[in-house]
């Protein structure tokens, strides 16, 4: 059965938008308190146990992608779970339907598919809100997203969750609350993803190292007539 709370951790990681590892380091080293220790050990322990192990093919990608290309690199990664096993467990969430979705974990997840194993995981019943702000605070602390990863990450929240006009406030407070952004700078990374085409997007690849002025430029130059940015071919 997916567990409706993650204890305080997960909330105070999205309000924060620092990792759990990092919340859970800090944790043990500044409680001293020896009943408070045994306490901190027992929950995590229970965390532990309240792992299971699933088939990775039966769990779906979550709808808002938040990497360009989640395989880069996983050849390293994957020769270290052969070699050493999967220290960490993923997140997944359990749909209406019954199906398993990542939350965030996505590259054990595919690591575990490749090497035909089952994946350690945990389950909780999140809503499509909760789930998306864990996944951007988690990937955020725990790799170095570009800009435009990011924007796409925004972008992809605002059309999933911001359909009408009604839910558009929303998804923006989901977006700002997932990155630890301000508002004007979600509408921002919005507006350069939705203008530039995302094939031109995978061909430049993710850009790290590049602000929002590169994003710009290449939402500007997407906005040209064909006739003009082509010399007029």
């Amino acid at each position: 059965m997916a567990r409706k709370v993650f204890g305080s951790t997960l909330k105070k990681a999205m309000e924060e938008g620092v990792s759990l590892d990092a919340i859970e380091a800090h944790a043990v080293q500044t409680r001293t308190s020896p009943t408070v220790a045994r306490a901190q050990a027992s929950v995590l322990e229970e965390d532990k146990h309240a792992t299971r192990l699933l088939d990775p093919n039966l769990i779906r990608m979550s709808a808002v992608q938040d990497r360009l290309d989640p395989s880069d690199g996983l050849e390293e990664l994957v020769e270290s779970i052969r070699e050493h096993g999967q220290k960490v467990a993923i997140l997944v969430r359990r749909l209406a339907d019954g199906a398993y979705e990542i939350v965030y974990g996505r590259r054990r997840l595919l690591a575990c598919r490749e090497l035909g194993q089952k994946v350690r995981a945990t389950v909780m019943e999140l809503s499509d809100e909760e789930a998306l702000i864990a996944q951007g605070v988690e990937n955020n602390a725990r790799q170095d997203p570009s800009f435009i990863e990011r924007a796409i990450f925004v972008s992809g929240i605002i059309a999933e969750l911001g359909k009408t006009d009604e839910t558009r406030k929303n998804a923006q407070t989901v977006a700002y609350r997932a990155l630890q952004i301000d508002e004007s700078l979600v509408s921002r990374m919005h507006r350069i993803a939705s203008a530039i085409p995302m094939v031109l997007i995978r061909a430049i690849g993710p850009a790290h190292g590049s602000g929002g002025g590169s994003g710009k430029s290449l939402q500007s130059f997407a906005k040209q007539p064909r006739s003009r940015s082509c010399g007029g071919g």
